[in-house]
């Protein structure tokens, strides 16, 4: 499979598959996998070694910043990339230090 594989974690399956739909509308990516909470992204991640992980920044259980810096220290090649409707100044600074690549 060529191009960027990418797996998408967000709890609102609505807004998950708009996402979804937008990303797959480019050729060159796909979507290899989706989960609903931290701890299933973090498995997914793990199982799929994708090469980006689009990750909620609030997840039930485990949030996307938590994910990010477990991503970050097992999986360094996965860039990450955090979402969020929050317009909180502070949330780039944490997303940033969590090891996201972008917000």
């Amino acid at each position: 499979m060529t191009g960027i594989r990418i797996v998408l974690v967000d709890d609102h399956p609505l807004y998950r598959e708009g996402v979804k739909k937008a990303i797959t509308s480019f050729p060159d990516l796909t979507i290899i996998g989706e989960a609903g909470n931290g701890h299933d992204g973090m498995d997914l991640i793990r199982n799929t070694h994708p090469d980006v992980a689009i990750l909620d920044v609030n997840l039930p259980d485990e949030n996307g910043l938590q994910v990010a810096r477990r991503v970050g220290t097992e999986m360094p090649d996965t860039r990450i990339v955090l979402l969020t409707g929050y317009t909180d100044s502070e949330q780039p600074l944490h997303a940033f230090r969590a090891g996201a690549h972008a917000y």
